[in-house]
């Protein structure tokens, strides 16, 4: 089987490049990514010291030390013809190292697409990327500063090209289209209308069946005074059976403004909003005619809408106001981009290998496993630690609260950022207390380079997201946590850039915590208490052949606490020894 895919990749190869080169009239490019990742880690700690299913003092069986890496190579075939047909496949081999004699090398479709332009209408068809609005269909981002060290951004870059993470989007297979309509008048210019339809879930042809995402927009442009749009998205299942399994719905239509106040060269005043409601519908059939049928609606709507300013050249200013109803459903805005159920594949499994390892902040920027790549109907779990204001994005429900935020343009030397949130609940979960959330994010990003003209670059950047939680009196409710992000680049010589970065993560307080049930209701709520602390500090450089190839070393000290658990700390040294490639 092995020799044949081999095979087939190799004949697969000859065939495009040959017809390529045979077809003058059609226009034929290859492009790709080649990586090599090696890495030395080791486990240092207190969580090695308590085997739990033997009781001796010593845990034999969990992982030490290791060392891991793996070779790359993503090959794109691109082949056009005429506007009317563009594909691309991207082919990938990936070959562990260890691996003698390809016994593990991969060979796989990373991505095959379709697209063109039919005279009016845009198509593309197979592997998409769709994205909407924050509130309708929004892969959420949970950056915690705005300028991250760039030793840090290195490890995010890799995480996030192997889980197509890139502006938001969402990587899905299905159809997606797209058209326009242009006018020579002062009050409309454009009506632009988009389109997709992807299936998320495969029927069985028994109890599960087909879920389709589709959705649809139209905006309004008019270049003078405003842009009006109106979405709209839905989740269905297609019903195998009328008497056994689950029908799903959930759909979902909003409107979205940029109203124009004022125009001028220096000063412009927007007004920005969108609001709207969904409708979530779960049926479950009975599996006999003694039991009822069960059925959850749940109806809710959401506004979100503020002022605009921005000054040229200098910095823009925000300030809105948001309300997210406790009943607000948008699995494709809300679904977290991180499933803190997943094992790391660094040290996953500990205390004797009988449990998953928690992920830690290094983790999240490091583990290319610990990301989810569907969509979930179901509120996933998140740990809030990291973000509990908004753990599922800007559609979190049962939110309501102000938003200020400042912000320099990016051709400034000196770059800085500022947002403060003041939200509660809408209602209480369990109680008639509400939460309380203040969150602070600042950060600043120097170039001294630009400021004392040097030709080699000398960057330094900080950033900081505070957080606190509380309901009021009641003691079970009282979190915060702060997240620091340190960083220095120098250019020691052309081509070599010395890095310097620090994460400091610290949480202390108490938080009620639950599952939810399929139906988004909460299960019984846990106490979770806390009072720790995760630091990563990082060293390394990085040499740039050119723009498109570079070789990354750094070396990693990772070291996480808590005073609530302490036979839980534990250590983590890594060199990380990356060599990329563009081409």
């Amino acid at each position: 089987m092995k020799n044949l895919l081999k095979k087939s990749f190799g004949i697969l190869v000859v065939t495009l490049v040959g017809y390529g080169f045979a077809n003058a009239q059609a226009d034929f490019s290859i492009n790709g990514l080649g990586r090599s990742i090696l890495s030395n880690n080791q486990l240092k700690g207190n969580i090695l010291n308590a085997d739990t299913a033997t009781g001796r003092k010593t845990d034999t069986l969990s992982t030490r030390k290791g060392a891991g890496g793996y070779n790359l190579f993503d090959l794109g075939f691109n082949f056009k013809k005429g506007l009317e047909f563009k594909t691309n496949a991207l082919l990938r081999v990936k070959q562990p190292f260890g691996d003698f004699w390809g016994e593990q090398t991969k060979f796989e479709f990373r991505q095959l697409q379709v697209m063109g332009d039919l005279r009016w209408l845009k198509y593309e068809l197979g592997d998409i990327d769709v994205k909407m609005t924050p509130y309708t269909v929004y892969n959420a981002d949970e950056m915690y500063h705005t300028f991250e060290s760039s030793i840090y951004k290195v490890r995010r870059d890799i995480v996030d090209y192997e889980n197509f993470n890139k502006n938001n989007v969402w990587r899905l297979q299905g159809l997606k289209l797209g058209t326009g309509l242009y006018f020579e008048n002062k009050y409309v210019n454009e009506l632009i209308f988009k389109g997709f339809g992807v299936r998320t879930n495969g029927t069985n042809d028994f109890t599960t069946a087909d879920r389709l995402l589709t959705g649809l927009s139209t905006d309004i442009v008019s270049q003078k005074y405003a842009t009006i749009g109106f979405n709209y998205v839905g989740l269905n299942d297609i019903r195998v059976s009328r008497t056994y399994g689950v029908d799903y719905s959930n759909n979902i239509f909003t409107s979205t403004a940029d109203i124009k106040v004022l125009d001028k060269d220096v000063l412009k005043i927007n007004l920005v909003g969108e609001g709207g409601t969904s409708n979530r519908n779960y049926l479950v059939y009975a599996k006999d005619t003694t039991t009822k049928d069960t059925t959850e609606v749940a109806k809710d709507y959401f506004v979100d809408g503020g002022v605009q300013v921005k000054f040229k050249k200098l910095f823009s200013f925000n300030v809105s106001y948001k309300n997210v109803g406790l009943n607000y459903s948008s699995p494709s805005a809300q679904t977290t981009r991180y499933n803190i159920a997943a094992a790391p594949a660094l040290f996953g499994k500990v205390l004797s290998n009988t449990a998953n390892r928690q992920q830690l902040l290094f983790d999240r920027f490091t583990q290319e496993a610990v990301y989810n790549r569907t969509l979930s109907t179901t509120l996933n779990s998140f740990n809030p630690i990291f973000n509990n204001i908004t753990p599922y994005g800007e559609a979190t429900p049962n939110r309501k609260g102000i938003t200020l935020a400042l912000a320099s343009t990016d051709s400034l030397a000196v770059k800085l950022y500022a947002q403060a949130r003041f939200f509660t609940e809408i209602t209480g979960e369990g109680t008639t207390l509400k939460r309380n959330f203040k969150a602070l994010t600042t950060g600043i990003q120097i170039s001294l380079a630009k400021l004392l003209k040097f030709d080699r670059p000398i960057d330094i950047s900080f950033g900081d997201r505070y957080e606190k939680t509380d309901r009021g009196a009641d003691t079970l409710v009282n979190l915060t946590s702060n997240i620091v992000d340190a960083g220095l680049v120098i250019g020691v010589f052309k081509q070599l850039d010395f890095m310097l970065g620090q994460k400091y993560l610290t949480a202390k307080g108490r938080e009620l915590v639950s599952n939810r049930t399929v139906l988004n209701e909460l299960g019984t709520p846990t106490n979770y208490n806390v009072d720790a602390t995760q630091k990563i500090t990082s060293i390394g450089f990085r040499i740039n052949f050119n723009e498109t190839a570079n070789f990354v070393m750094n070396y990693n000290l990772v070291d996480a606490s808590d005073k609530k658990m302490t036979a839980m700390n534990y250590t983590m040294n890594q060199l990380f020894v990356n060599f990329n490639i563009i081409f």
